[in-house]
Protein backbone atom coordinates (compact mmCIF):
# COMPACT_ATOMS: atom_id res chain seq x y z
CA UNK A 1 0.00 0.00 0.00
CA UNK A 2 2.67 2.72 0.47
CA UNK A 3 4.32 1.90 -2.87
CA UNK A 4 1.35 2.57 -4.18
CA UNK A 5 0.44 5.41 -2.95
CA UNK A 6 4.37 7.22 -2.99
CA UNK A 7 3.22 6.49 -6.90
CA UNK A 8 -0.04 8.05 -6.55
CA UNK A 9 0.95 11.03 -4.74
CA UNK A 10 4.13 11.22 -7.46
CA UNK A 11 1.42 11.47 -10.25
CA UNK A 12 0.22 14.42 -8.33
CA UNK A 13 1.38 17.59 -10.34
CA UNK A 14 -1.18 20.49 -8.56
CA UNK A 15 0.09 20.02 -5.17
CA UNK A 16 -2.95 18.44 -3.38
CA UNK A 17 -2.45 15.61 -1.05
CA UNK A 18 -3.09 11.82 -2.55
CA UNK A 19 -4.13 8.80 -0.37
CA UNK A 20 -4.99 5.17 -1.60
CA UNK A 21 -7.07 3.34 1.41
CA UNK A 22 -9.72 0.53 1.35
CA UNK A 23 -12.90 0.93 1.91
CA UNK A 24 -15.81 -1.58 2.55
CA UNK A 25 -13.88 -4.41 0.47
CA UNK A 26 -13.08 -1.45 -2.43
CA UNK A 27 -10.06 0.67 -2.89
CA UNK A 28 -10.58 5.07 -2.79
CA UNK A 29 -8.66 7.58 -2.74
CA UNK A 30 -8.64 10.69 -1.04
CA UNK A 31 -7.68 14.08 -2.64
CA UNK A 32 -6.98 17.28 0.19
CA UNK A 33 -6.04 20.36 -2.03
CA UNK A 34 -4.68 23.37 0.08
CA UNK A 35 -4.40 25.90 -2.64
CA UNK A 36 -6.73 28.16 -4.65
CA UNK A 37 -9.95 26.43 -2.96
CA UNK A 38 -12.68 28.31 -4.55
CA UNK A 39 -10.75 27.30 -8.10
CA UNK A 40 -10.37 24.28 -7.25
CA UNK A 41 -14.43 23.80 -6.12
CA UNK A 42 -15.74 24.95 -9.33
CA UNK A 43 -13.30 22.52 -10.92
CA UNK A 44 -14.72 19.50 -8.33
CA UNK A 45 -18.79 20.46 -9.31
CA UNK A 46 -17.50 20.11 -13.66
CA UNK A 47 -16.33 16.66 -12.46
CA UNK A 48 -19.31 15.85 -10.53
CA UNK A 49 -22.02 16.95 -13.05
CA UNK A 50 -20.06 15.76 -16.10
CA UNK A 51 -23.02 13.68 -17.86
CA UNK A 52 -21.95 10.21 -19.20
CA UNK A 53 -21.66 9.89 -23.07
CA UNK A 54 -21.88 7.31 -25.45
CA UNK A 55 -19.99 6.68 -28.14
CA UNK A 56 -19.13 4.18 -30.89
CA UNK A 57 -16.26 3.59 -29.11
CA UNK A 58 -15.60 4.10 -25.82
CA UNK A 59 -18.51 5.48 -22.91
CA UNK A 60 -16.97 8.42 -21.78
CA UNK A 61 -17.74 9.07 -17.82
CA UNK A 62 -16.11 11.15 -14.80
CA UNK A 63 -14.87 9.54 -12.01
CA UNK A 64 -17.54 10.06 -9.50
CA UNK A 65 -16.93 12.05 -6.19
CA UNK A 66 -18.19 11.63 -2.11
CA UNK A 67 -17.37 12.49 1.11
CA UNK A 68 -17.07 16.18 0.30
CA UNK A 69 -15.75 18.69 2.67
CA UNK A 70 -15.58 21.97 2.47
CA UNK A 71 -13.08 24.09 4.83
CA UNK A 72 -11.53 27.27 4.65
CA UNK A 73 -8.36 26.25 4.16
CA UNK A 74 -8.73 22.96 2.31
CA UNK A 75 -10.70 20.93 0.07
CA UNK A 76 -10.87 17.21 0.67
CA UNK A 77 -13.15 14.56 -1.41
CA UNK A 78 -13.57 10.92 -2.14
CA UNK A 79 -13.34 8.99 -5.11
CA UNK A 80 -13.28 5.18 -6.14
CA UNK A 81 -9.92 3.81 -7.75
CA UNK A 82 -10.50 3.18 -11.17
CA UNK A 83 -8.49 0.12 -12.43
CA UNK A 84 -7.90 0.63 -15.96
CA UNK A 85 -4.90 2.09 -18.25
CA UNK A 86 -3.57 5.31 -17.29
CA UNK A 87 -3.74 7.66 -20.50
CA UNK A 88 -0.36 8.23 -20.16
CA UNK A 89 0.45 4.97 -20.30
CA UNK A 90 -2.42 3.67 -23.11
CA UNK A 91 -0.19 5.51 -25.83
CA UNK A 92 3.19 2.99 -25.39
CA UNK A 93 0.39 -0.15 -24.02
CA UNK A 94 -2.18 0.46 -26.24
CA UNK A 95 -2.46 -1.34 -29.81
CA UNK A 96 -3.96 -0.17 -33.11
CA UNK A 97 -7.15 -1.58 -32.13
CA UNK A 98 -6.83 0.99 -28.58
CA UNK A 99 -5.96 3.82 -30.74
CA UNK A 100 -8.93 3.70 -33.20
CA UNK A 101 -11.28 3.55 -30.09
CA UNK A 102 -9.66 6.46 -28.79
CA UNK A 103 -9.60 8.33 -31.69
CA UNK A 104 -13.33 7.55 -31.86
CA UNK A 105 -14.19 8.70 -28.93
CA UNK A 106 -12.15 11.76 -28.60
CA UNK A 107 -13.67 12.87 -31.90
CA UNK A 108 -17.25 12.67 -30.57
CA UNK A 109 -16.54 14.13 -27.32
CA UNK A 110 -15.17 17.30 -28.89
CA UNK A 111 -18.32 17.35 -31.55
CA UNK A 112 -20.59 17.27 -28.46
CA UNK A 113 -18.84 20.43 -26.57
CA UNK A 114 -18.35 21.85 -29.32
CA UNK A 115 -21.99 21.51 -30.45
CA UNK A 116 -23.03 22.32 -26.99
CA UNK A 117 -21.25 25.75 -27.28
CA UNK A 118 -22.29 29.22 -27.73
CA UNK A 119 -20.01 32.18 -29.76
CA UNK A 120 -19.83 35.26 -28.13
CA UNK A 121 -17.13 38.09 -29.08
CA UNK A 122 -14.37 37.89 -26.67
CA UNK A 123 -11.72 40.77 -26.27
CA UNK A 124 -8.36 40.86 -26.69
CA UNK A 125 -7.55 42.46 -23.47
CA UNK A 126 -8.36 39.05 -21.89
CA UNK A 127 -5.28 37.53 -22.72
CA UNK A 128 -3.12 40.01 -22.67
CA UNK A 129 -3.90 40.61 -19.15
CA UNK A 130 -3.39 36.22 -18.43
CA UNK A 131 -0.11 37.28 -20.28
CA UNK A 132 1.02 39.77 -17.88
CA UNK A 133 0.15 37.35 -15.13
CA UNK A 134 2.25 34.77 -16.62
CA UNK A 135 4.92 37.56 -17.16
CA UNK A 136 4.77 38.29 -13.64
CA UNK A 137 5.13 35.12 -12.05
CA UNK A 138 8.01 33.50 -14.64
CA UNK A 139 11.79 33.58 -13.12
CA UNK A 140 13.01 31.18 -15.35
CA UNK A 141 16.15 31.66 -17.55
CA UNK A 142 14.35 30.38 -20.61
CA UNK A 143 15.40 32.35 -23.93
CA UNK A 144 12.21 31.29 -25.87
CA UNK A 145 9.62 31.73 -23.15
CA UNK A 146 10.25 35.70 -23.49
CA UNK A 147 9.75 35.22 -27.19
CA UNK A 148 6.78 33.17 -27.26
CA UNK A 149 5.03 35.81 -24.56
CA UNK A 150 5.77 38.30 -27.45
CA UNK A 151 4.10 36.63 -29.95
CA UNK A 152 1.36 35.99 -28.15
CA UNK A 153 0.42 39.75 -27.35
CA UNK A 154 0.87 40.50 -31.56
CA UNK A 155 -1.51 37.59 -31.81
CA UNK A 156 -3.80 39.27 -28.91
CA UNK A 157 -4.12 42.72 -30.23
CA UNK A 158 -7.76 42.04 -31.96
CA UNK A 159 -11.04 40.38 -30.68
CA UNK A 160 -12.25 36.88 -31.10
CA UNK A 161 -15.37 34.76 -31.14
CA UNK A 162 -15.06 32.02 -29.43
CA UNK A 163 -17.26 28.71 -28.58
CA UNK A 164 -18.22 29.48 -24.82
CA UNK A 165 -18.88 26.41 -22.89
CA UNK A 166 -18.43 23.41 -20.85
CA UNK A 167 -15.08 21.77 -21.27
CA UNK A 168 -12.66 19.21 -19.16
CA UNK A 169 -10.40 22.19 -18.83
CA UNK A 170 -7.25 20.15 -18.39
CA UNK A 171 -7.73 16.96 -20.98
CA UNK A 172 -4.66 15.66 -21.42
CA UNK A 173 -3.87 12.07 -21.83
CA UNK A 174 -2.82 12.07 -18.33
CA UNK A 175 -6.12 13.24 -16.94
CA UNK A 176 -8.26 9.66 -18.48
CA UNK A 177 -7.98 6.03 -17.50
CA UNK A 178 -9.32 3.54 -20.28
CA UNK A 179 -11.15 0.62 -18.63
CA UNK A 180 -11.81 -2.68 -19.69
CA UNK A 181 -15.09 -2.60 -19.78
CA UNK A 182 -14.91 0.01 -22.69
CA UNK A 183 -15.56 2.87 -20.57
CA UNK A 184 -13.39 6.06 -20.50
CA UNK A 185 -12.67 8.11 -17.41
CA UNK A 186 -12.04 11.68 -16.76
CA UNK A 187 -10.50 13.32 -13.88
CA UNK A 188 -9.00 16.34 -12.33
CA UNK A 189 -11.36 18.87 -14.14
CA UNK A 190 -10.19 22.06 -14.19
CA UNK A 191 -11.73 26.09 -14.24
CA UNK A 192 -10.12 27.67 -16.59
CA UNK A 193 -9.66 31.56 -17.12
CA UNK A 194 -11.76 30.92 -20.16
CA UNK A 195 -14.66 28.30 -20.25
CA UNK A 196 -14.42 27.01 -23.65
CA UNK A 197 -14.18 23.92 -25.61
CA UNK A 198 -11.21 25.25 -27.12
CA UNK A 199 -9.38 24.31 -23.96
CA UNK A 200 -9.75 20.69 -24.43
CA UNK A 201 -8.77 21.03 -28.06
CA UNK A 202 -5.42 22.97 -27.22
CA UNK A 203 -5.05 20.51 -24.52
CA UNK A 204 -5.26 17.48 -26.59
CA UNK A 205 -3.06 19.30 -28.89
CA UNK A 206 -0.19 19.51 -26.19
CA UNK A 207 0.01 15.93 -26.28
CA UNK A 208 -0.83 14.78 -29.68
CA UNK A 209 1.23 17.48 -31.39
CA UNK A 210 4.10 18.09 -28.32
CA UNK A 211 3.90 14.58 -26.10
CA UNK A 212 3.33 16.15 -22.77
CA UNK A 213 2.44 13.29 -21.11
CA UNK A 214 5.12 11.03 -22.01
CA UNK A 215 8.24 13.53 -21.82
CA UNK A 216 9.71 12.16 -18.80
CA UNK A 217 9.73 8.30 -20.93
CA UNK A 218 12.87 6.53 -22.13
CA UNK A 219 13.57 7.20 -25.60
CA UNK A 220 11.54 4.05 -26.93
CA UNK A 221 8.80 4.35 -25.12
CA UNK A 222 8.52 8.28 -25.70
CA UNK A 223 8.60 7.26 -29.95
CA UNK A 224 6.23 4.93 -29.38
CA UNK A 225 3.76 7.59 -27.32
CA UNK A 226 4.66 9.38 -30.71
CA UNK A 227 3.88 6.69 -33.35
CA UNK A 228 0.48 5.75 -31.02
CA UNK A 229 -0.60 9.54 -31.01
CA UNK A 230 -0.43 9.32 -34.74
CA UNK A 231 -2.47 6.48 -35.17
CA UNK A 232 -4.96 8.19 -32.78
CA UNK A 233 -5.01 11.28 -33.69
CA UNK A 234 -8.60 13.14 -33.41
CA UNK A 235 -9.91 14.77 -36.64
CA UNK A 236 -11.84 16.70 -35.00
CA UNK A 237 -8.44 18.94 -33.38
CA UNK A 238 -7.60 19.50 -37.32
CA UNK A 239 -11.81 20.35 -38.03
CA UNK A 240 -11.89 22.99 -35.19
CA UNK A 241 -8.51 24.24 -35.77
CA UNK A 242 -9.59 25.47 -39.07
CA UNK A 243 -12.81 26.76 -37.83
CA UNK A 244 -11.35 28.57 -34.83
CA UNK A 245 -8.27 29.43 -36.44
CA UNK A 246 -7.24 32.37 -34.78
CA UNK A 247 -9.13 31.51 -31.79
CA UNK A 248 -6.98 27.74 -31.03
CA UNK A 249 -3.34 29.58 -32.71
CA UNK A 250 -3.57 32.05 -29.61
CA UNK A 251 -5.19 29.94 -26.83
CA UNK A 252 -3.04 27.29 -27.94
CA UNK A 253 0.13 29.32 -27.15
CA UNK A 254 -1.43 30.68 -23.92
CA UNK A 255 -1.69 27.12 -22.41
CA UNK A 256 1.90 26.60 -23.06
CA UNK A 257 3.17 29.41 -21.56
CA UNK A 258 1.16 28.47 -18.49
CA UNK A 259 2.99 25.86 -17.65
CA UNK A 260 6.27 27.88 -17.34
CA UNK A 261 6.13 29.60 -14.21
CA UNK A 262 5.52 26.33 -12.47
CA UNK A 263 8.85 24.30 -14.00
CA UNK A 264 10.96 23.55 -10.89
CA UNK A 265 14.90 24.73 -12.02
CA UNK A 266 15.73 21.22 -11.34
CA UNK A 267 13.27 19.67 -14.11
CA UNK A 268 15.79 20.14 -17.21
CA UNK A 269 13.65 17.90 -19.22
CA UNK A 270 9.95 19.97 -18.72
CA UNK A 271 12.12 22.54 -19.75
CA UNK A 272 13.67 21.48 -22.83
CA UNK A 273 10.47 20.03 -23.52
CA UNK A 274 8.75 23.53 -23.17
CA UNK A 275 11.24 25.15 -25.08
CA UNK A 276 10.73 22.79 -28.47
CA UNK A 277 7.02 22.92 -27.69
CA UNK A 278 7.37 27.11 -27.89
CA UNK A 279 9.40 26.87 -30.68
CA UNK A 280 7.85 24.51 -32.79
CA UNK A 281 4.23 26.48 -32.13
CA UNK A 282 6.24 29.78 -33.17
CA UNK A 283 7.53 29.11 -36.26
CA UNK A 284 4.59 26.38 -37.72
CA UNK A 285 2.11 29.63 -37.06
Amino acid sequence: MDKLNKKIQAASHSGAKLNLNRRDGRFVVTKVIYDSIARANNSLTKQAQFNEMRTGAYNICSVPVSDISRQPDCLEFTMPFIDGIGGDVITYKGNKSVADSLRVTLNAYLLNVLSMGKEEVVLGDKFSEKLQEIKAKYTGSSLVVPLAIDKAYELAQHNFIFPMGDCHGDLTLSNIKVTQDNKLFLFDFLEGFIETPLQDVVKLKQDFDYGWSFRHEKKNLALKGKMFCESAYPDMISTISRLYKSEVELLELINLLRIAPYIKSTDEITQNWLDNALSKNIHSN
